[in-house]
Protein backbone atom coordinates (compact mmCIF):
# COMPACT_ATOMS: atom_id res chain seq x y z
CA UNK A 1 0.00 0.00 0.00
CA UNK A 2 1.41 3.43 -0.87
CA UNK A 3 1.48 5.97 1.73
CA UNK A 4 -0.71 8.05 0.71
CA UNK A 5 -3.38 5.34 0.26
CA UNK A 6 -2.51 4.46 3.74
CA UNK A 7 -3.45 7.93 5.16
CA UNK A 8 -6.72 8.16 3.16
CA UNK A 9 -7.67 5.13 4.37
CA UNK A 10 -7.24 5.96 7.91
CA UNK A 11 -9.10 9.05 7.15
CA UNK A 12 -5.34 11.65 7.38
CA UNK A 13 -4.37 14.61 5.38
CA UNK A 14 -1.74 12.85 2.97
CA UNK A 15 1.92 13.92 3.97
CA UNK A 16 5.20 12.68 2.58
CA UNK A 17 8.44 11.62 4.68
CA UNK A 18 10.29 8.47 3.63
CA UNK A 19 10.26 5.82 6.50
CA UNK A 20 13.59 6.29 8.82
CA UNK A 21 14.64 5.28 12.34
CA UNK A 22 16.14 6.58 15.02
CA UNK A 23 18.28 4.59 17.90
CA UNK A 24 18.92 6.88 21.60
CA UNK A 25 20.38 5.42 23.83
CA UNK A 26 19.35 7.37 27.05
CA UNK A 27 18.47 6.36 30.45
CA UNK A 28 18.40 9.91 32.19
CA UNK A 29 15.24 10.48 34.62
CA UNK A 30 12.25 12.21 34.17
CA UNK A 31 11.84 15.64 35.38
CA UNK A 32 14.12 18.54 33.84
CA UNK A 33 14.62 22.29 33.88
CA UNK A 34 16.73 25.79 32.87
CA UNK A 35 19.63 22.81 31.92
CA UNK A 36 17.77 21.91 29.11
CA UNK A 37 17.31 18.57 30.17
CA UNK A 38 21.01 17.91 29.79
CA UNK A 39 22.11 18.27 33.65
CA UNK A 40 24.89 15.64 33.85
CA UNK A 41 26.29 16.67 30.97
CA UNK A 42 29.61 18.48 30.55
CA UNK A 43 29.14 22.60 29.33
CA UNK A 44 27.87 23.13 25.49
CA UNK A 45 31.21 23.90 23.26
CA UNK A 46 32.27 27.12 22.46
CA UNK A 47 30.00 28.31 20.03
CA UNK A 48 30.32 31.47 16.78
CA UNK A 49 27.52 33.55 18.20
CA UNK A 50 25.40 33.78 15.43
CA UNK A 51 23.05 36.34 16.97
CA UNK A 52 26.48 39.17 16.69
CA UNK A 53 25.79 40.42 13.00
CA UNK A 54 29.49 40.24 12.79
CA UNK A 55 29.12 36.74 12.85
CA UNK A 56 25.81 36.27 10.89
CA UNK A 57 27.07 35.19 7.67
CA UNK A 58 30.37 33.15 8.81
CA UNK A 59 29.57 29.18 7.76
CA UNK A 60 29.00 27.79 11.22
CA UNK A 61 25.82 30.56 10.98
CA UNK A 62 24.42 30.29 7.43
CA UNK A 63 21.53 28.48 6.42
CA UNK A 64 21.99 25.32 4.88
CA UNK A 65 20.98 26.62 1.60
CA UNK A 66 23.26 28.63 1.09
CA UNK A 67 26.22 26.51 2.23
CA UNK A 68 28.33 24.79 -0.27
CA UNK A 69 29.18 20.65 0.96
CA UNK A 70 32.42 20.02 2.60
CA UNK A 71 32.47 23.78 3.64
CA UNK A 72 32.26 22.90 7.45
CA UNK A 73 34.19 20.02 9.07
CA UNK A 74 37.02 17.95 7.26
CA UNK A 75 36.16 14.56 5.32
CA UNK A 76 33.72 13.30 2.36
CA UNK A 77 31.46 16.01 1.05
CA UNK A 78 28.20 14.41 -0.01
CA UNK A 79 26.55 15.86 -2.80
CA UNK A 80 23.17 16.18 -0.73
CA UNK A 81 21.46 18.76 -3.39
CA UNK A 82 21.05 18.70 -6.96
CA UNK A 83 22.02 20.92 -9.44
CA UNK A 84 18.52 22.24 -9.35
CA UNK A 85 18.75 22.49 -5.45
CA UNK A 86 16.48 19.94 -4.70
CA UNK A 87 16.87 16.97 -2.11
CA UNK A 88 19.38 14.37 -3.74
CA UNK A 89 20.02 12.58 -0.72
CA UNK A 90 18.74 12.18 2.80
CA UNK A 91 19.42 10.94 6.31
CA UNK A 92 16.93 8.23 7.89
CA UNK A 93 18.30 7.60 10.67
CA UNK A 94 21.01 7.82 13.51
CA UNK A 95 22.04 6.50 15.84
CA UNK A 96 25.18 8.01 18.36
CA UNK A 97 28.07 5.97 19.80
CA UNK A 98 31.60 6.61 20.90
CA UNK A 99 31.91 10.25 20.27
CA UNK A 100 30.00 10.12 16.96
CA UNK A 101 26.75 10.52 15.07
CA UNK A 102 26.14 7.55 12.84
CA UNK A 103 23.49 8.39 10.03
CA UNK A 104 21.77 6.53 7.85
CA UNK A 105 22.24 8.27 3.89
CA UNK A 106 20.14 6.93 1.41
CA UNK A 107 19.18 8.70 -2.18
CA UNK A 108 15.47 9.89 -2.75
CA UNK A 109 15.25 7.62 -5.84
CA UNK A 110 15.61 3.33 -6.31
CA UNK A 111 18.40 3.41 -7.18
CA UNK A 112 19.51 1.35 -4.43
CA UNK A 113 21.95 4.18 -3.51
CA UNK A 114 22.91 4.28 0.46
CA UNK A 115 25.56 3.61 3.00
CA UNK A 116 26.48 5.00 6.70
CA UNK A 117 28.03 7.65 7.64
CA UNK A 118 29.91 8.98 10.69
CA UNK A 119 31.03 12.46 12.26
CA UNK A 120 32.86 13.38 15.06
CA UNK A 121 30.85 14.99 17.67
CA UNK A 122 33.43 17.38 18.75
CA UNK A 123 35.08 17.97 15.17
CA UNK A 124 32.80 17.66 12.55
CA UNK A 125 35.10 15.27 10.23
CA UNK A 126 32.92 12.58 8.31
CA UNK A 127 33.94 9.56 7.48
CA UNK A 128 32.29 7.02 5.21
CA UNK A 129 31.61 3.71 7.56
CA UNK A 130 30.29 1.81 4.58
CA UNK A 131 28.18 1.55 1.32
CA UNK A 132 28.62 4.28 -1.46
CA UNK A 133 27.67 7.79 -2.07
CA UNK A 134 27.28 10.41 -4.45
CA UNK A 135 30.12 12.97 -3.37
CA UNK A 136 30.70 16.65 -4.87
CA UNK A 137 32.25 16.57 -8.48
CA UNK A 138 29.85 13.91 -9.63
CA UNK A 139 32.19 10.80 -8.31
CA UNK A 140 30.93 7.83 -6.10
CA UNK A 141 33.02 7.07 -2.77
CA UNK A 142 32.63 3.76 -1.75
CA UNK A 143 33.83 1.34 1.54
CA UNK A 144 33.14 -2.36 2.00
CA UNK A 145 31.71 -4.91 0.18
CA UNK A 146 28.88 -7.15 0.40
CA UNK A 147 24.48 -6.64 -0.42
CA UNK A 148 23.68 -2.44 -0.92
CA UNK A 149 21.01 -0.38 0.76
CA UNK A 150 18.41 -1.16 -1.02
CA UNK A 151 15.26 0.06 1.36
CA UNK A 152 17.80 1.60 4.00
CA UNK A 153 15.75 2.88 6.99
CA UNK A 154 17.70 3.17 9.94
CA UNK A 155 21.31 2.21 11.54
CA UNK A 156 22.40 1.16 14.76
CA UNK A 157 25.77 0.50 16.99
CA UNK A 158 25.33 -2.20 19.62
CA UNK A 159 27.09 -1.52 23.39
CA UNK A 160 30.06 -3.66 22.01
CA UNK A 161 30.42 -0.80 18.88
CA UNK A 162 29.29 -2.85 15.92
CA UNK A 163 26.93 -1.33 13.41
CA UNK A 164 24.23 -2.19 11.67
CA UNK A 165 22.01 -1.32 9.00
CA UNK A 166 18.13 -1.99 8.59
CA UNK A 167 16.77 -2.53 5.22
CA UNK A 168 12.72 -2.73 4.62
CA UNK A 169 12.36 -2.29 0.80
CA UNK A 170 9.35 -1.24 -0.60
CA UNK A 171 6.36 -4.69 -1.47
CA UNK A 172 8.32 -7.29 1.04
CA UNK A 173 5.77 -6.66 3.89
CA UNK A 174 7.14 -6.58 7.52
CA UNK A 175 10.01 -8.98 6.10
CA UNK A 176 13.92 -7.46 5.76
CA UNK A 177 17.10 -7.33 6.20
CA UNK A 178 19.63 -6.47 8.77
CA UNK A 179 23.11 -5.49 7.43
CA UNK A 180 25.86 -6.27 10.09
CA UNK A 181 29.18 -3.70 9.20
CA UNK A 182 32.53 -4.88 10.18
CA UNK A 183 35.28 -2.63 10.79
CA UNK A 184 36.65 -2.68 6.93
CA UNK A 185 33.24 -1.84 5.88
CA UNK A 186 32.14 -5.30 4.47
CA UNK A 187 28.46 -6.12 5.14
CA UNK A 188 26.80 -9.55 5.87
CA UNK A 189 23.10 -9.87 5.56
CA UNK A 190 20.67 -11.64 7.73
CA UNK A 191 16.66 -11.94 7.25
CA UNK A 192 14.58 -10.29 9.88
CA UNK A 193 11.08 -9.91 10.34
CA UNK A 194 9.98 -13.55 8.16
CA UNK A 195 7.57 -14.77 10.79
CA UNK A 196 5.62 -11.59 10.69
CA UNK A 197 3.36 -13.44 7.84
CA UNK A 198 2.30 -15.97 10.02
CA UNK A 199 1.92 -13.92 13.09
CA UNK A 200 0.30 -10.39 12.09
CA UNK A 201 -3.29 -10.22 11.38
CA UNK A 202 -3.18 -10.42 7.23
CA UNK A 203 -5.04 -6.78 6.82
CA UNK A 204 -1.98 -5.23 8.43
CA UNK A 205 0.55 -2.93 6.89
CA UNK A 206 4.13 -1.10 7.59
CA UNK A 207 2.58 2.61 8.71
CA UNK A 208 5.40 3.64 6.61
CA UNK A 209 6.00 7.15 7.50
CA UNK A 210 6.87 6.62 10.81
CA UNK A 211 10.18 6.47 12.55
CA UNK A 212 11.57 3.00 13.26
CA UNK A 213 12.66 2.67 16.76
CA UNK A 214 16.23 0.41 16.93
CA UNK A 215 17.62 -0.60 20.25
CA UNK A 216 21.50 -1.48 20.53
CA UNK A 217 20.76 -5.19 20.25
CA UNK A 218 19.52 -4.66 16.80
CA UNK A 219 15.74 -5.59 17.92
CA UNK A 220 13.43 -2.84 16.88
CA UNK A 221 9.99 -1.28 16.96
CA UNK A 222 7.76 -0.29 14.39
CA UNK A 223 3.74 0.91 13.56
CA UNK A 224 1.27 -1.45 11.76
CA UNK A 225 -1.91 -0.15 10.68
CA UNK A 226 -5.22 -1.28 9.21
CA UNK A 227 -8.10 0.65 8.25
CA UNK A 228 -9.20 1.07 11.74
CA UNK A 229 -6.35 1.63 13.87
CA UNK A 230 -2.37 1.65 14.37
CA UNK A 231 -0.35 -0.99 15.97
CA UNK A 232 3.00 -1.63 18.10
CA UNK A 233 4.92 -4.52 16.30
CA UNK A 234 8.38 -5.59 17.77
CA UNK A 235 10.51 -7.67 15.25
CA UNK A 236 13.60 -9.16 16.80
CA UNK A 237 15.90 -11.30 14.37
CA UNK A 238 13.12 -13.67 12.41
CA UNK A 239 10.56 -12.89 15.02
CA UNK A 240 7.32 -11.07 15.29
CA UNK A 241 5.05 -9.89 17.92
CA UNK A 242 1.67 -7.98 17.93
CA UNK A 243 2.02 -5.50 21.11
CA UNK A 244 -1.13 -3.17 21.26
CA UNK A 245 -2.77 -0.67 19.63
CA UNK A 246 -1.95 3.04 20.06
CA UNK A 247 -4.11 5.01 21.54
CA UNK A 248 -3.51 8.26 19.57
CA UNK A 249 -5.55 10.65 17.60
CA UNK A 250 -3.43 10.89 14.20
CA UNK A 251 -1.29 8.84 12.77
CA UNK A 252 2.27 8.37 14.54
CA UNK A 253 5.01 10.18 12.46
CA UNK A 254 7.82 9.07 14.50
CA UNK A 255 9.52 7.22 17.16
CA UNK A 256 12.41 6.84 19.83
CA UNK A 257 13.47 4.14 22.06
CA UNK A 258 14.72 4.64 25.77
CA UNK A 259 15.31 3.05 29.21
CA UNK A 260 12.03 0.23 28.05
CA UNK A 261 10.48 2.39 26.35
CA UNK A 262 9.02 3.51 23.00
CA UNK A 263 8.08 7.42 22.73
CA UNK A 264 6.12 8.45 19.89
CA UNK A 265 4.74 11.51 18.57
CA UNK A 266 1.61 11.89 15.83
CA UNK A 267 1.87 13.49 12.43
CA UNK A 268 0.59 17.03 14.02
CA UNK A 269 2.63 17.27 17.10
CA UNK A 270 -0.34 17.21 19.09
CA UNK A 271 0.21 14.08 21.49
CA UNK A 272 3.72 12.70 22.84
CA UNK A 273 2.90 8.95 23.81
CA UNK A 274 4.98 6.45 26.06
CA UNK A 275 4.88 2.70 25.80
CA UNK A 276 6.36 0.77 28.71
CA UNK A 277 7.85 -2.02 27.13
CA UNK A 278 7.97 -4.23 30.24
CA UNK A 279 3.99 -3.78 32.05
CA UNK A 280 2.56 -3.15 28.03
CA UNK A 281 1.08 -0.22 29.34
CA UNK A 282 0.85 3.37 27.67
CA UNK A 283 0.72 6.86 29.06
CA UNK A 284 -0.05 10.03 27.36
CA UNK A 285 2.77 12.72 28.48
CA UNK A 286 1.43 15.25 26.20
CA UNK A 287 -2.34 15.81 25.71
CA UNK A 288 -3.97 17.31 22.66
CA UNK A 289 -4.22 21.22 23.70
CA UNK A 290 -7.15 22.02 21.48
CA UNK A 291 -10.13 20.01 20.08
CA UNK A 292 -8.81 18.95 16.76
CA UNK A 293 -5.43 17.23 15.71
CA UNK A 294 -3.57 19.79 13.60
CA UNK A 295 -4.90 23.03 15.28
CA UNK A 296 -2.09 22.84 18.28
CA UNK A 297 -0.66 26.20 19.11
CA UNK A 298 2.65 24.52 20.26
CA UNK A 299 2.68 21.31 18.03
CA UNK A 300 5.60 19.19 18.55
CA UNK A 301 8.31 18.44 16.42
CA UNK A 302 7.36 15.60 14.35
CA UNK A 303 10.49 14.85 12.44
CA UNK A 304 12.40 13.33 15.43
CA UNK A 305 12.31 12.88 19.00
CA UNK A 306 15.22 12.48 21.57
CA UNK A 307 14.43 11.58 24.91
CA UNK A 308 16.54 13.20 28.03
CA UNK A 309 15.34 14.79 31.15
CA UNK A 310 13.04 16.38 28.86
CA UNK A 311 12.04 15.46 24.94
CA UNK A 312 12.80 17.31 22.68
CA UNK A 313 10.96 17.39 18.84
CA UNK A 314 12.29 18.57 15.79
CA UNK A 315 10.68 19.98 13.01
CA UNK A 316 9.12 18.46 10.44
CA UNK A 317 7.86 19.75 6.62
CA UNK A 318 4.59 20.30 8.11
CA UNK A 319 5.60 23.19 9.49
CA UNK A 320 7.31 24.76 6.53
CA UNK A 321 10.32 25.72 8.95
CA UNK A 322 12.79 24.33 11.05
CA UNK A 323 10.75 23.51 14.90
CA UNK A 324 12.07 22.45 17.98
CA UNK A 325 10.00 21.95 20.56
CA UNK A 326 11.06 20.67 24.58
CA UNK A 327 8.48 18.71 26.29
CA UNK A 328 8.27 18.32 30.18
CA UNK A 329 8.11 14.80 30.53
CA UNK A 330 6.43 15.13 34.19
CA UNK A 331 3.86 17.54 33.63
CA UNK A 332 3.42 17.29 29.77
CA UNK A 333 3.87 21.32 29.08
CA UNK A 334 5.55 22.38 25.72
CA UNK A 335 8.32 24.93 25.33
CA UNK A 336 9.32 26.41 21.74
CA UNK A 337 13.10 26.66 21.71
CA UNK A 338 14.56 29.65 19.93
CA UNK A 339 15.06 29.15 16.20
CA UNK A 340 15.78 32.97 15.14
CA UNK A 341 19.45 32.42 14.37
CA UNK A 342 22.05 30.85 13.08
CA UNK A 343 20.98 27.33 10.92
CA UNK A 344 17.90 26.85 13.06
CA UNK A 345 16.61 29.76 10.53
CA UNK A 346 16.60 27.33 7.84
CA UNK A 347 13.53 26.20 5.77
CA UNK A 348 14.34 22.43 5.46
CA UNK A 349 13.41 20.34 2.14
CA UNK A 350 13.55 17.17 4.06
CA UNK A 351 13.13 15.58 8.24
CA UNK A 352 14.91 16.65 10.57
CA UNK A 353 16.15 14.58 13.38
CA UNK A 354 17.74 15.49 17.19
CA UNK A 355 20.07 13.23 19.42
CA UNK A 356 21.14 13.91 22.68
CA UNK A 357 24.96 14.94 22.29
CA UNK A 358 26.97 12.22 24.22
CA UNK A 359 28.45 14.25 26.67
CA UNK A 360 27.90 17.89 26.70
CA UNK A 361 24.94 19.67 27.41
CA UNK A 362 23.42 20.57 23.63
CA UNK A 363 21.45 18.86 20.79
CA UNK A 364 22.64 17.79 17.53
CA UNK A 365 20.13 18.45 14.73
CA UNK A 366 20.07 17.20 11.45
CA UNK A 367 19.05 19.12 9.00
CA UNK A 368 18.91 18.44 4.95
CA UNK A 369 22.48 16.73 5.70
CA UNK A 370 23.93 19.03 8.13
CA UNK A 371 24.99 18.27 11.56
CA UNK A 372 24.08 21.30 13.67
CA UNK A 373 25.26 22.10 17.69
CA UNK A 374 22.35 23.47 19.42
CA UNK A 375 22.46 24.87 23.05
CA UNK A 376 19.30 24.43 24.63
CA UNK A 377 19.75 27.02 26.99
CA UNK A 378 20.65 29.90 24.77
CA UNK A 379 19.39 28.96 21.47
CA UNK A 380 22.85 29.35 19.82
CA UNK A 381 23.87 27.36 17.14
CA UNK A 382 26.27 26.16 15.07
CA UNK A 383 26.98 24.07 11.94
CA UNK A 384 28.85 21.59 13.09
CA UNK A 385 29.29 19.24 9.80
CA UNK A 386 28.18 19.68 6.43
Amino acid sequence: MSLVASRLGLGLTPFFFAACSVLIDSGQSAGGGGDGGLANSLPPPDLVDCGDPTHSTEDPCRTIDTLQPGAVGSGLALAWRSEFGDPRLDVVGGAVHGGELYLAVRRNDPTGEGGIMAVDVESGARRLVSGQLSVMGGTMAGVGSGNGFQGLSGVGVSSGGNVFALLLPEFTGFSGFMLDIGADGNRTTRSIGTDCAATLPSDLVIQDSSLPALLPDSSFYLVAQNIQSEWLVRINGEQCELLDTIPLQAAVESMAWSAGEVWMVDVYGSSLLAYDTVSGKSRLVAAPTSGSPGLEENPIGSGGLAVGNVVFGAGGEIFNRFRLVEVNRATGSRRVLPSEVGPARSVPKTRQLVFLHPTRAALLLVIDGAVVVYDPKSGNNNVLSY
